[in-house]
């Protein structure tokens, strides 16, 4: 059963994986980014989300407010960790880029999400 979920899921979301790997090694070194790319991540979680939603599910109205709930929390969570361990960013007026130290919590939260995201999507197609 394992292989034939392997096998049956669609060469992009490996891509994609391979991608979210990369990005999360690159964030264990401080670095400076453009506020644009710092809200890359979340905008292609959401889409994928919104997308799944739109296209396997009948309920659309309690699908998505569910998933509104999901982003809040989601929100105040990340809020919530990056608070807690004093991450911090420096934002640079001048050159308009953010600051962020190096840490593993970039590729933690991400490679949960991306699973969490997979099982579902995964039990969606199976039922």
């Amino acid at each position: 059963m394992i292989s034939s979920i392997i096998e049956g899921t669609p060469f992009w979301v490996w891509i994609l994986l391979f991608f979210l790997v990369k990005m999360g090694i690159g964030a264990f070194r401080t670095r400076q980014l453009t506020l644009e790319r710092t809200l890359l991540l979340p905008v292609i979680f959401s889409i994928w989300s919104i997308w799944s939603i739109a296209t396997g599910l009948s309920a659309l109205g309690f699908a998505f407010g569910g998933f509104l709930v999901g982003a809040a929390a989601g929100f105040l969570l990340g809020y919530g960790l990056y608070s807690a361990i004093g991450y911090r960013t420096d934002y640079d007026t001048a050159t308009g880029l953010l600051e962020l130290p190096g840490s593993t919590l970039p590729l933690k939260m991400t490679l949960t999400a991306f699973c969490l995201k997979y099982a579902s999507s995964v039990y969606l197609a199976i039922h």
